[in-house]
């Protein structure tokens, strides 16, 4: 009859229990010590777990950690729809990417996740030229025509009024934006100036996070 193999050290070994599984002492000591590190790494990594969620739960309960991810989705939308674009406001064509707000979130926070108000712009204009505003606006004004420019200029903060969201129904918002952005992925890229401003348009209407105080009348 063919002897069995040591649990731990691999070597037959005659048994003297049918359940007996390692040959001696001391392999039976240190699959006893493996047992227990491996109990304590169960043990370990459901209390991260705990604490993760307890450390998340906190999180979601402040409005500031709650504003910051919405932005943060939001902003990702709005890179997504402008993938292979340029620079709103020097028109380069490769960098590091952000997305640049037309009317600033510190001047005017109520147009922070408005998508009209989000477009795409390099490093450089954004952070060492404080968004290179005379650049944003030849680049809108060449983008989408002097009449939308003016209408993003002037009358999208008289029109567009921020939606008062509960702390409560963030995390709700937060997962919609983000399979929204997943629908954005699939979309094809390079979209015209037009079918840029028309998706920015229908997906504002989709998230829902704005209430407009008149219709938006250029098409």
């Amino acid at each position: 009859m063919k002897q069995p193999k040591c649990l731990v050290c691999k070597n037959p070994f005659e048994r003297f229990k049918s359940t007996q599984k390692v040959c001696g002492l001391q392999c039976a000591i240190k699959e006893a010590k493996r047992k227990a590190e491996k109990s304590q790494a169960i043990i370990l990594k459901q209390s991260k777990k705990e604490t993760r969620d307890a450390l998340n739960d906190l999180n979601w309960s402040k409005r500031s950690y709650c504003e910051k991810q919405l932005e943060k989705v939001i902003n990702e939308i709005s890179r997504e729809i402008d993938k292979g674009c340029k620079c709103i406001s020097c028109g380069t064509v490769s960098g590091k990417w952000n997305a640049g707000h037309f009317h600033s979130v510190g001047s005017t926070p109520q147009l922070r996740y408005n998508l009209l108000n989000i477009w795409l712009q390099c490093f450089h204009c954004n952070h060492h030229k404080s968004a290179n505003m005379h650049g944003y606006d030849l680049g809108l004004i060449g983008l989408l025509g002097r009449e939308k420019w003016e209408y993003l200029k002037f009358e999208m903060v008289k029109e567009n009024r921020l939606r008062k969201t509960p702390t409560s129904e963030f995390p709700e918002l937060v997962s919609k934006c983000r399979e929204v952005l997943k629908e954005v992925k699939k979309s094809r890229t390079n979209l015209s100036g037009l079918e840029r401003w028309t998706y920015r348009k229908m997906l504002n209407d989709a998230i829902g996070i704005y209430q407009s105080l008149f219709r938006i009348n250029l098409s």
